[in-house]
Protein backbone atom coordinates (compact mmCIF):
# COMPACT_ATOMS: atom_id res chain seq x y z
CA UNK A 1 0.00 0.00 0.00
CA UNK A 2 1.34 3.40 -0.95
CA UNK A 3 2.20 5.98 1.69
CA UNK A 4 -0.38 8.38 0.25
CA UNK A 5 -3.07 5.71 0.49
CA UNK A 6 -2.18 5.01 4.13
CA UNK A 7 -2.35 8.74 4.90
CA UNK A 8 -5.77 8.98 3.22
CA UNK A 9 -7.02 5.89 5.08
CA UNK A 10 -5.85 7.36 8.40
CA UNK A 11 -7.34 10.77 7.61
CA UNK A 12 -10.67 9.35 6.46
CA UNK A 13 -10.96 7.13 9.56
CA UNK A 14 -10.19 10.01 11.90
CA UNK A 15 -12.54 12.28 9.94
CA UNK A 16 -15.40 9.79 10.19
CA UNK A 17 -14.91 9.46 13.94
CA UNK A 18 -14.78 13.23 14.41
CA UNK A 19 -17.87 13.74 12.23
CA UNK A 20 -19.71 11.22 14.40
CA UNK A 21 -18.55 13.16 17.46
CA UNK A 22 -19.70 16.45 15.87
CA UNK A 23 -23.15 14.97 15.36
CA UNK A 24 -23.64 12.95 18.55
CA UNK A 25 -22.28 15.27 21.27
CA UNK A 26 -24.31 18.40 20.38
CA UNK A 27 -27.39 16.27 19.72
CA UNK A 28 -27.17 14.59 23.14
CA UNK A 29 -26.59 17.97 24.81
CA UNK A 30 -29.62 19.36 22.96
CA UNK A 31 -31.76 16.46 24.15
CA UNK A 32 -30.57 16.73 27.75
CA UNK A 33 -31.00 20.50 27.94
CA UNK A 34 -34.47 20.40 26.37
CA UNK A 35 -35.98 17.44 28.22
CA UNK A 36 -34.18 17.44 31.56
CA UNK A 37 -33.30 21.10 32.16
CA UNK A 38 -35.57 23.53 30.30
CA UNK A 39 -38.92 21.72 30.37
CA UNK A 40 -38.88 20.98 34.15
CA UNK A 41 -37.57 24.51 34.79
CA UNK A 42 -40.33 26.08 32.68
CA UNK A 43 -43.01 23.92 34.29
CA UNK A 44 -41.98 25.13 37.77
CA UNK A 45 -41.24 28.69 36.67
CA UNK A 46 -44.63 29.18 35.00
CA UNK A 47 -46.38 28.10 38.20
CA UNK A 48 -44.47 30.61 40.35
CA UNK A 49 -44.04 33.65 38.10
CA UNK A 50 -47.25 35.13 36.62
CA UNK A 51 -45.35 37.16 34.00
CA UNK A 52 -43.72 34.00 32.63
CA UNK A 53 -47.09 32.27 32.56
CA UNK A 54 -48.52 35.19 30.62
CA UNK A 55 -45.58 35.24 28.20
CA UNK A 56 -45.90 31.52 27.44
CA UNK A 57 -49.72 31.55 27.41
CA UNK A 58 -51.92 30.97 24.37
CA UNK A 59 -51.33 33.50 21.57
CA UNK A 60 -54.07 35.27 19.61
CA UNK A 61 -53.62 33.10 16.51
CA UNK A 62 -53.76 30.01 18.70
CA UNK A 63 -56.98 31.25 20.29
CA UNK A 64 -58.50 31.65 16.83
CA UNK A 65 -57.45 28.08 16.00
CA UNK A 66 -58.97 26.93 19.30
CA UNK A 67 -62.28 28.59 18.37
CA UNK A 68 -62.26 26.76 15.03
CA UNK A 69 -61.50 23.47 16.78
CA UNK A 70 -64.27 24.05 19.31
CA UNK A 71 -66.76 24.81 16.54
CA UNK A 72 -65.79 21.53 14.88
CA UNK A 73 -66.20 19.75 18.21
CA UNK A 74 -69.65 21.34 18.65
CA UNK A 75 -70.66 20.16 15.20
CA UNK A 76 -69.32 16.67 15.99
CA UNK A 77 -71.43 16.47 19.16
CA UNK A 78 -74.56 17.51 17.26
CA UNK A 79 -73.81 15.12 14.40
CA UNK A 80 -73.32 12.16 16.75
CA UNK A 81 -76.66 12.93 18.40
CA UNK A 82 -78.38 13.20 14.99
CA UNK A 83 -77.10 9.85 13.74
CA UNK A 84 -77.86 8.18 17.06
CA UNK A 85 -74.27 7.39 17.95
CA UNK A 86 -74.53 9.20 21.29
CA UNK A 87 -77.51 10.03 23.49
CA UNK A 88 -78.86 13.58 23.44
CA UNK A 89 -77.06 15.85 25.89
CA UNK A 90 -78.68 18.50 28.03
CA UNK A 91 -77.40 22.04 27.59
CA UNK A 92 -75.43 21.78 30.82
CA UNK A 93 -73.79 18.49 29.77
CA UNK A 94 -73.08 19.87 26.31
CA UNK A 95 -71.36 22.99 27.66
CA UNK A 96 -69.50 20.91 30.23
CA UNK A 97 -68.11 18.66 27.47
CA UNK A 98 -67.21 21.71 25.39
CA UNK A 99 -65.52 23.36 28.39
CA UNK A 100 -63.44 20.20 28.97
CA UNK A 101 -62.37 20.23 25.34
CA UNK A 102 -61.46 23.95 25.58
CA UNK A 103 -59.33 23.34 28.67
CA UNK A 104 -57.64 20.41 26.95
CA UNK A 105 -56.86 22.53 23.88
CA UNK A 106 -55.57 25.39 26.05
CA UNK A 107 -53.23 23.04 27.91
CA UNK A 108 -51.96 21.58 24.62
CA UNK A 109 -51.18 25.05 23.25
CA UNK A 110 -49.47 26.11 26.48
CA UNK A 111 -47.30 22.99 26.39
CA UNK A 112 -46.47 23.65 22.74
CA UNK A 113 -45.43 27.23 23.59
CA UNK A 114 -43.20 26.01 26.43
CA UNK A 115 -41.62 23.42 24.16
CA UNK A 116 -40.96 26.05 21.51
CA UNK A 117 -39.27 28.29 24.09
CA UNK A 118 -37.20 25.36 25.38
CA UNK A 119 -36.25 24.49 21.77
CA UNK A 120 -34.74 27.95 21.32
CA UNK A 121 -32.44 27.50 24.31
CA UNK A 122 -31.53 23.90 23.57
CA UNK A 123 -30.74 24.81 19.95
CA UNK A 124 -28.44 27.56 21.22
CA UNK A 125 -26.66 24.99 23.39
CA UNK A 126 -26.38 22.76 20.30
CA UNK A 127 -24.81 25.59 18.30
CA UNK A 128 -22.39 26.57 21.07
CA UNK A 129 -21.32 22.94 21.59
CA UNK A 130 -20.76 22.49 17.86
CA UNK A 131 -18.78 25.73 17.67
CA UNK A 132 -16.62 24.80 20.66
CA UNK A 133 -15.92 21.33 19.30
CA UNK A 134 -14.87 22.78 15.97
CA UNK A 135 -12.86 25.63 17.53
CA UNK A 136 -10.85 23.45 19.90
CA UNK A 137 -10.28 20.71 17.30
CA UNK A 138 -9.18 22.76 14.32
CA UNK A 139 -6.66 20.13 13.23
CA UNK A 140 -9.45 17.56 12.97
CA UNK A 141 -11.59 20.04 11.05
CA UNK A 142 -8.66 20.48 8.66
CA UNK A 143 -8.49 16.69 8.35
CA UNK A 144 -12.19 16.62 7.43
CA UNK A 145 -11.53 19.27 4.79
CA UNK A 146 -8.62 17.22 3.44
CA UNK A 147 -10.73 14.06 3.31
CA UNK A 148 -13.60 15.89 1.64
CA UNK A 149 -11.25 17.42 -0.90
CA UNK A 150 -9.72 14.02 -1.70
CA UNK A 151 -13.14 12.40 -2.02
CA UNK A 152 -14.64 15.14 -4.19
CA UNK A 153 -11.50 15.40 -6.32
CA UNK A 154 -11.91 11.77 -7.43
CA UNK A 155 -15.57 12.15 -8.46
CA UNK A 156 -16.57 13.08 -12.01
CA UNK A 157 -18.43 16.32 -12.74
CA UNK A 158 -21.73 14.50 -13.23
CA UNK A 159 -21.19 12.73 -9.90
CA UNK A 160 -20.59 16.07 -8.21
CA UNK A 161 -23.77 17.47 -9.75
CA UNK A 162 -25.67 14.43 -8.50
CA UNK A 163 -24.29 14.93 -4.97
CA UNK A 164 -25.25 18.62 -5.01
CA UNK A 165 -28.80 17.77 -6.08
CA UNK A 166 -29.02 14.95 -3.52
CA UNK A 167 -27.82 17.12 -0.63
CA UNK A 168 -30.10 20.01 -1.59
CA UNK A 169 -33.09 17.65 -1.83
CA UNK A 170 -32.31 16.21 1.59
CA UNK A 171 -31.85 19.61 3.22
CA UNK A 172 -34.80 21.31 1.55
CA UNK A 173 -37.10 18.31 1.68
CA UNK A 174 -38.23 18.63 -1.91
Amino acid sequence: MLFEDRVFLYASTKSAKFLALLIVVPWVLDLLVHDYVMMPFLDRYVEKVPLAAEMLDVRRSQKIQMIKDLNIEKARFRFEVEIGKSPPLSDEEFWSELREKAVELRDEWRLENRQAFANIWSDMVYGVALFLLMYFNQSKVAMIKFTGYKLLNNISDSGKAFLIILVSDILLGI
